[in-house]
């Protein structure tokens, strides 16, 4: 079942369901299907059925407490739910049957795990209440948990993705307060992890858990002094070196308990990425593959680091199946579309024009048709990172260290960078266009400056990019904006394209004589240098044998120049393309408008 396929009714009972409901099921349906056994296989050695004490001893043993029934068994300790009348509350009683709490050793464990649990005060780690002896038992009070384990919630089905990547953010959170604390699980299973009915998840049984720097904190106290931990959970360093295992190793126990999720198998022998077996991205496989180094130094070195690349590649698109989003899928599709057609239009009309100029200038024709193509593409592709509509990916946009510490940290930086790339891809297009209306005079030069511009648009965007994110820290409240530093930005970008414009759009030009009918002397006028046709009667300026430029109205067009008069006169003369600088436009400036004094 995909993420965006889940039923918004429990297809049990009809009940309405929230986004975030484990399973597709309503809690009471989700906790019918799951009240299985555990598989005996993936846990420690079970309290054996002699050593379990019925609820009559164990009522006998906690007058203070109303016994409503056992919960669970696990492999030194069984939990019952319990009734406290005086607070008028349920609780988990966890209790160390009498045959083993008289075993030297277990005793100090038991009494080990309610000090570390009493330390740990987490919205999710199991809380702890009171513990001590009782009528020969060992105990914990703890917090009830209404719901199962996610073994029990596994067996109901596989997760889909989406709801995996949405448990393990909170189990990283609770590690990383735990380990702040100097205390490590060692027993991270699907077991020890319980779902409420509200679908919040909850780490327990922290009763092996080895305290940091505590004396005698290398103690490995089980029932058969083997290693603590359950093996297929256990990192690498928990088998060989027990005694150097630090807070990796309950890292490596929880990149198992994705795998398993993501997947249903175990990462045993030679495995397969979980994007080979379920709908995830390949940055879900870099976290997962990462967190099962058998070298603790490749892993993530904190649970924070894991959550924070859990929840960057939880936004990730499968590569396989699409984005997570219904609607960013709708939005690059109709993107993809209209970039088509736009192509299709755009290569239609390029191509008429390329054929058109291939005799005079094939280079600047396919130089053209190639800026048009990049310009379009950019075009849209920048629109998409500027709206937020690119889900965060590992091929396209910004990518770095800064920008992955968070999806809204993702999409900010790009955000900006599709900004300013968008403009630039305005300015690219402008110039593919311009090449195939320049003058002959102009050819030689458009080339290399159609290139310039391309890189100095990347260039642009790239450090426009890295300043923001200088100005703009993680974690950190921004910096001040120099204006000196943003107007001296600015003025850059404008000098780039005015050079641009005046070399091969449009340029001015000082009339020194006033010998052409309407043309005052010193007037000043803008001439176009690309070919937008020539009409009778056109100003055109031109290069006059002297080098000067001169001015001479058009009388008709030819192939290889144009035929001009002067002087309003009958004659005319003959003027090659390469002579030709450009066709006057309009004054912006006369003599005639300040009135003489």
């Amino acid at each position: 079942m995909s993420p965006d396929s889940l039923p918004s009714r429990c297809p049990q009972c009809g009940l309405a369901l929230s986004p975030d409901t484990t399973q597709g099921l309503c809690p009471a349906c989700l906790l019918a299907v799951a009240a299985l056994p555990t598989d005996p296989d993936l846990e420690t050695q079970r309290m054996v059925e002699a050593d379990l004490p019925t609820l009559e001893d164990i009522a006998a043993a906690f007058p203070d407490l109303e016994i409503l029934g056992l919960i669970g068994r696990g492999g030194m300790s069984a939990v019952f739910k319990a009734r406290q009348p005086k607070l008028d509350r349920i609780v988990a009683l966890k209790v160390l049957p009498k045959p083993l709490a008289a075993t030297p050793g277990f005793a100090e464990r038991f009494q080990r795990e309610g000090r570390v649990l009493a330390r740990l005060s987490h919205p999710s780690i199991v809380m702890v209440h009171d513990f001590g002896e009782s009528g020969g038992f060992a105990y914990l009070v703890m917090e009830f948990v209404d719901g199962v384990n996610l073994r029990q919630a596994m067996r109901a089905g596989r997760f889909p993705p989406k709801q995996a990547l949405k448990i393990i953010p909170a189990i990283c959170d609770a590690l990383q307060f735990a380990h702040t604390q100097g205390v490590l699980h060692r027993d991270i299973k699907p077991e020890n992890l319980l779902l409420d009915t509200s679908g919040r998840v909850k780490i327990a049984d922290f009763g092996i858990a080895k305290i940091l720097n505590e004396k005698g904190g290398d103690m490995l106290l089980t029932q058969s002094g083997a290693k603590l931990g359950t093996a297929p959970y256990m990192a690498p360093e928990q088998i060989e070196q027990p005694s150097s295992v630090d807070h990796r190793a309950d890292i490596y126990s929880l990149g198992v308990v994705l795998y398993e999720m993501l997947t249903g198998e175990l990462p045993l022998g030679r495995f397969a990425a979980p994007s080979e077996k379920a709908q995830v991205s390949g940055g879900v496989d870099d976290v997962v593959m990462r967190a099962l180094e058998k070298e603790r130094g490749k892993r993530q070195q904190s649970a924070d680091e894991m959550k924070t690349q859990i929840e960057g590649a939880a936004c990730v698109p499968s590569a396989k199946f699409g984005a997570p989003s219904e609607i960013s899928n709708r939005a690059l599709k109709l993107g993809a579309a209209a970039a088509g057609a736009i192509f299709i239009a755009t290569n239609i009309f390029l191509l008429r024009h390329f054929f058109q100029e291939l005799q005079q200038d094939s280079l600047n024709s396919a130089l053209s048709v190639l800026l048009l193509n990049v310009g379009v593409f950019s075009l849209i592709l920048n629109l998409a990172l500027w709206l937020g509509l690119v889900p965060i990916n590992r091929i396209y946009g910004v990518q770095s260290p800064s920008t992955l510490t968070s999806p809204k940290r993702w999409y900010e930086v790009n955000a900006h960078f599709g900004k300013h790339a968008f403009w630039w891809s305005l300015a690219v297009m402008g110039a593919g266009i311009a090449g195939f209306y320049q003058l002959p005079r102009h050819q030689d030069a458009y080339p290399w400056a159609a290139i310039t511009l391309s890189l100095v648009a990347v260039v642009a965007s790239v450090i426009s990019t890295l300043w923001w994110m200088h100005q703009h820290p993680v974690g950190k409240p921004p910096h001040s904006q120099k204006r000196l530093v943003s107007w001296g930005g600015q003025a850059a970008v404008g000098v780039v394209i005015a050079m641009f414009i005046k070399s091969f759009i449009v340029e001015a030009y000082r009339i020194p004589a006033g010998n052409e009918p309407g043309v005052t002397k010193g007037s000043h006028w803008l001439a176009s240098k690309i070919d937008t046709g020539f009409s009778i009667g056109n100003l055109v300026v031109y290069e006059h044998d002297t080098g000067q430029p001169w001015l001479a109205r058009v009388e008709r067009r030819e192939k290889d120049g144009l035929m001009l008069t002067r002087h309003g006169k009958p004659e005319t003369f003959f003027v090659k393309w390469d002579k030709v600088i450009g066709k006057m436009l309009f004054s912006h400036f006369t003599p005639d408008a300040f009135p003489k004094p």
